[in-house]
Order: C-alpha cells, then structure tokens, then sequence
C-alpha cells in the first residue's frame, strides 16, 4: 500500500518535469524567432521603450520608362510609280524676253537640260529663231520668218501652263501691207522635235514701258477686222498642244478719243434695227437706230455679230454676214449704207 503510494509520487513529479522542459523550449524558440525579425527589419526602424515599432519612410520609387502608344494615324503610302518623270513645276509663270542675237538659257521642256534660244536678226530684216535643245546639241532647230522687209518683231519665252511639262517661244512679226503673223514654237512630247504654229495677228505689250508681253502665261492678240470700218480687235490667248487658242469668248474693239476724252463712235447715215440684249447677251427686244445718232462698238465674233453700245447707254445686237469673206453686211445691206465708214488701204 505504502509502496504504491511512492509509485505515484514519483509518476506525478516525472509529469510536472516534462510539461515544465516543454514551456521552456517553447519560450526559448520564441524568442530567437523574435530576435531574427528584429535582425532582418530596416536599419531606419527604431524601436521606443514600450517595444512598438515606428512606422517606416515609403520606399523610393522607381521610375518606369515611358512607352508610346501606337499610332492612330493610317500609314503614309507612297503614290504609284509613273513610267515618266514628274516635270518640275515654276513657282510662278515663266516670262523672259528675249534680246536680238542674245541667247537665253533656260529649260524649256523640263526634261533636267538648259536649252539655248536666241532670237536672230539679221540687218533688221531678217527674223530667225534658233533653238538648241539640252538633249540633242548637235541638232539646233532653226525658223526664219519668210518675209523679208518685216519692220518690227519680238520674241519671248512664255509658260502658259505651269503643269504640263512645257514652255514656249513666241514671236510676232508686223511686215509689208501692214500684214501682221505671230507664231509659237513648242518641244514635242518626243523631247527632240519642235512644232510651230503660226497665227494671224500680233502680240501688244501690256505695260506702259514696252516689256511684258504676257502675265499668268496669257497674252493678247491684236488682229485687223472690216467691221463698221477697219478696226483692231483684240482677243486673250494661251499656247497649248493645239496652238494658239482663245480664252475670251468674243474679240474686244479698241477704243478712240478725241482731245477733249470723248470717245469716237460711229455715225448712222440711215435708219436700221437693232436687238436690245441684256447684260447676259439674251435679247431684250428690237430697236431703231436713228441717222445721225452714234454706236459704239464694244465686241465681235469676228464673223457674224456685234454688239454695241447705243447713246443711252444700252446694248445690242447687230446680226452680221461676211460676204467675200471680208465684207460685212448688216441686214441684207453693206455696213456703208448704214454707217459712216472708213476703210483703210
């Protein structure tokens, strides 16, 4: 009995032995896991008295490099090839006129070459054209104008269209009888051949100093007409791959003044009837133009009407037949049974 009782005690204090061993190692761990999280904080974390760590400064950050965003735009394509060169375009309309027996270099068909051009006058009556091309030197293109007693003629470099790739010599010839020709030379699409081409008519400078000739690549041509008398019509013209053409709808009539500045129309010898037009050319309804009262020509197709001014100031129309070719008739009459007309010889 005794003997259990001993058994017991020393049973109970071998259980109090290991739960006492067991707190100790877990008091023991603990603190080394607390002493290695206190070794691996930041060395700017301070701990205070009561233990409690300070919150720590914000992490520097790190800057990202930027990126750009794909583009919205839709890619840049280049225009499709061409079998030919693009011409190289003039900032502004060429004009150059030419001196006698001076050349000129300038490129005139746009293919890269200077190209010579000079206006030949010989004892000033002999007129020649001379044009050396950049791309076939040894080949001067030559025209001499066929009369032989012209009396004035000028020549200049012209670009009447700055986006075909060409420009032009254009002359202009006044000779015997007061017979007038102008003419246009022009590289051919071959770059090796030059056409001409010649109208009736002359070219006026349109400055008061005698040298311009054209602006904005047009010109005028002046030309001689019988109706109501012999006048000078006028019309606006470029040069193109056909020539001369027109750019005016209608020819203009020059106009005269007296010394006192009142303008010289032309006098009515007899009643005739006229078409009142609007400021459009549609008829307005007929007149009469009374003897003795004046017209004043204004513009011409140059082959079958006119119109007019009359005294009050409005406008008609007069129905013109060119018989001959060259005589103008005005309702069934010649104009001189109508008009007080001058003709010249």
């Amino acid at each position: 009995m005794k003997t259990r009782k001993i058994l017991a005690l020393i049973l109970a204090s071998l259980l109090i032995i290991g739960a006492v061993s067991v707190l100790a190692a877990c008091g023991s761990s603990s603190k080394d896991t607390n002493a290695d999280a206190a070794a691996q904080q930041p060395e700017n974390t301070q701990q205070t008295g009561d233990e409690t760590p300070q919150p720590t400064e914000p992490a520097q950050q790190t800057e990202v490099p930027e990126t750009e965003a794909p583009g919205t735009e839709a890619p840049e394509t280049e225009p499709p090839e061409t079998d030919y060169p693009e011409p190289v375009i003039p900032d502004d309309y060429y004009y150059q006129l030419l001196e006698k027996n001076v050349p000129v270099k300038c490129d005139i068909d746009f293919d890269g070459l200077e190209d010579e051009i000079t206006f030949v006058v010989e004892n000033d009556e002999v007129y020649t054209v001379r044009i050396v091309l950049g791309s076939d030197p040894g080949n001067p293109y030559t025209d001499t104008f066929p009369e032989e007693d012209v009396y004035y003629g000028i020549c200049f470099i012209n670009d009447s269209d700055r986006y075909d790739g060409r420009m032009e010599v254009i002359c202009s010839y006044e000779f015997s009888s007061d017979d007038v020709e102008a003419r246009a030379y022009r590289v051919n699409e071959d770059g090796r051949t030059i056409e001409c081409f010649a109208k009736y008519g002359y070219i006026e400078p349109i400055d008061d100093d005698g040298l311009i000739y054209a602006r904005d690549g047009q010109f005028y041509v002046y030309c001689r007409t019988e109706i109501f008398g012999t006048n000078s019509v006028y019309n606006l013209f470029q040069i193109t791959e056909d020539g001369f053409e027109e750019q005016g709808a209608a020819y203009y009539f020059n106009e005269y003044y007296d010394d006192d500045g009142t303008q010289i129309g032309v006098c009515a010898i007899s009643d005739f009837t006229v078409i009142l037009v609007d400021d459009n050319g549609d008829p307005q309804g007929e007149a009469t133009v009374r003897e003795g009262s004046d017209i004043y020509p204004v513009e011409t197709d140059l082959e079958s009407y006119a119109i007019v001014r009359l005294e009050d100031g409005s406008y008609a129309r007069i129905d013109i037949e060119l018989v001959d070719d060259w005589h103008p008739y005005i309702n069934g009459q010649p104009q001189e049974e109508l008009l007080s007309i001058i003709y010249a010889d």
